[in-house]
C-alpha cells in the first residue's frame, strides 16, 4: 500500500478507501447477477495466508492479524470464481461460504473438493440429499509408475489427480 501510495502521491487512507469501495462494488454486483448459475461441474478450495504475522507466532490469538484462508469456489468449465469469503479456516467460515455457494448454482451439479473434513456436512447441509454428486480430489506429488513398472516423467511439481467418490475411483 505504502508502495501504491507513493505512486499516485497521495496516503494510504486513500488507497485503502478505493480497495473498499472496489470491494463493496464488486461484492455488490455478484450479489445480484451471480444468481441461478447453470454450472455442471465445480470445485470449492481454500487458500492460505497470513497477515502480519503466522498464527503461530502470535502471543495472543487476535481476529486482524495471523493465519486467514481465502474460501473460493470455481465453475470448472467457464473457470469464473463465484464465490469467496475470507476468513479462519473453521466450521463457521467453512458454512457460511457453502451456504453461499448452495444459493448461487442451479441444480443439478457436480462438486470436487480438496480433504478437509467439514466439507461433507457443510454440503449435505445446504445442498441436500439429491441434486449433486459429491467428491474429493487428492493430490500426490512424485512420479508415479505407469502400468508397466517404469516411472512416468513429470516435472518436479506435477503430480497425479485422484478423484474418490462414494461409489467409484479414477485416476486421471
Amino acid at each position: 500500500m505504502r508502495a501504491v501510495a507513493r505512486m499516485f502521491k497521495t496516503d494510504k487512507k486513500r488507497i485503502a478507501r478505493v480497495i473498499r469501495e472496489t470491494g463493496e462494488a464488486f461484492m455488490d454486483y455478484m450479489g445480484r447477477n451471480f444468481r441461478d448459475l447453470p454450472c455442471v461441474r465445480i470445485e470449492m478450495d481454500e487458500q492460505w495466508q497470513y497477515v502480519g504475522a503466522h498464527g503461530s507466532r502470535l502471543v495472543n490469538p487476535e481476529n486482524e492479524r495471523g493465519d486467514f484462508w481465502l474460501w473460493c469456489c470455481i465453475d470448472t468449465d467457464t473457470k469464473l470464481i463465484f464465490s469467496h469469503k475470507v476468513g479462519k479456516r473453521d466450521w463457521w467460515t467453512g458454512n457460511t461460504f457453502v451456504a453461499d455457494v448452495r444459493y448461487r448454482v442451479r441444480l443439478p451439479v457436480q462438486i470436487a473438493t480438496d480433504n478437509h473434513r467439514p466439507y461433507a456436512f457443510h454440503i449435505r447441509q445446504d445442498f441436500g440429499y439429491e441434486g449433486y454428486n459429491y467428491g474429493t480430489e487428492t493430490k500426490i506429488f512424485g512420479e508415479p509408475k505407469l502400468p508397466d513398472g517404469t516411472l512416468a516423467r513429470l516435472g518436479r511439481n506435477e503430480g497425479v489427480r485422484k478423484m474418490q467418490t462414494a461409489g467409484c475411483k479414477a485416476v486421471n
